[in-house]
C-alpha cells in the first residue's frame, strides 16, 4: 500500500531557499515548454513541408501532441535522475481507488458547472488549436481520448504533480505546492488558445480547479497513479461528450 506523501511544515525556510524552489519550478516548466516546442516543430515541419499536410490537420496535431508529451517525460526524468527519486507510483489500493472515483466526479462536475455558469453569464467561448481539426474530423476526439490515457495524463502528472509540486513541497509545504503547481499547470494551457478574452479566464479557472483536485489527490494518497487515472478519465470524459455532441456514434 502506497503511503501518503509526508508533508511536514518546513521550519521557516530562508528567502534564498524559497527563491531557489520557485526558480527551479519555473525552470522545469519553461524548460519543458522550450524542449517540447523545439521537438514539436521538428516533428510538424516535415509533415507540413514534405508530407503535404495542412498545419491544422489532425495528423500534425496528434504528432505534435505526442512530441510535446514525450518531451515533458524526458525533462521530468532528467531532473529526477540527478536527484533522489521521490515519486511514488504503484497499483492503487481500494482506498486510493475511492480517491480516483471522487476525483473524477469532482473534476467533471466542476468543469461542466463552471462552463455552464460562464454560458449563463454570456461569456464568449474561446477557440483552441484543436477546434479546427476536430470539426473537420470528429473521430479525432477518440484518438485524443486514447492518447490522454496512455500518454498525456501520465506525462503531465509526472512533470507537474510528481516533479514540480514535489519540489515546491519540500520548501513550502503541501498547500502552497499544490496551489503554485496548479497555477503553472493552468497557465501553460493558454498556449493552446487561438483567441483570447474573458473566455480564456474561464478556461484557465476551470483547469486550475481541476489541477487543485489532482494535486490534493496526490498529496492525500502519495501515489502518482491516482492523479494520473483521474486526469485520464477527466480528459476522456470531455472528449467523449464532445464527440457525441458532434453527432458521433
Amino acid at each position: 500500500m502506497a503511503q501518503a506523501v509526508a508533508t511536514p511544515s518546513p521550519a521557516r525556510p530562508g528567502r534564498r531557499a524559497q527563491l531557489r524552489a520557485v526558480l527551479v519550478a519555473l525552470g522545469l516548466v519553461l524548460g519543458a515548454l522550450l524542449v517540447s516546442t523545439l521537438v514539436g516543430v521538428g516533428v510538424a515541419l516535415p509533415l507540413i513541408l514534405g508530407g503535404g499536410f495542412e498545419p491544422t490537420s489532425g495528423t500534425v496535431l496528434v504528432a505534435s501532441l505526442f512530441a510535446t508529451q514525450v518531451s515533458f517525460v524526458v525533462v521530468a526524468l532528467l531532473y529526477l535522475r540527478r536527484r533522489e527519486w521521490d515519486v511514488s507510483l504503484s497499483v492503487p489500493t481500494t482506498r486510493e481507488l475511492k480517491w480516483v472515483g471522487g476525483g473524477v466526479v469532482a473534476t467533471v462536475v466542476a468543469a461542466f458547472g463552471l462552463l455552464a455558469l460562464s454560458n449563463a453569464l454570456g461569456v464568449e467561448p474561446v477557440e483552441s488549436v484543436i477546434e479546427a481539426p476536430i470539426l473537420a474530423n470528429p473521430t479525432l476526439l477518440l484518438v485524443l481520448a486514447g492518447l490522454s490515457i496512455v500518454l498525456v495524463a501520465p506525462a503531465e502528472e509526472l512533470l507537474f504533480r510528481g516533479v514540480v509540486q514535489g519540489r515546491l513541497r519540500r520548501t513550502f509545504g503541501a498547500p502552497v505546492a499544490v496551489g503554485v503547481a496548479s497555477l503553472l499547470f493552468a497557465s501553460i494551457h493558454l498556449l493552446n488558445l487561438v483567441t483570447v478574452g474573458s473566455g480564456a479566464v474561464v478556461m484557465v479557472g476551470v483547469i486550475f480547479v481541476v489541477a487543485l483536485v489532482l494535486g490534493v489527490a496526490y498529496e492525500r494518497t502519495g501515489n502518482l497513479a491516482v492523479p494520473i487515472l483521474v486526469h485520464g478519465a477527466y480528459n476522456t470524459t470531455l472528449f467523449l461528450v464532445s464527440f457525441l455532441s458532434l453527432g458521433g456514434v
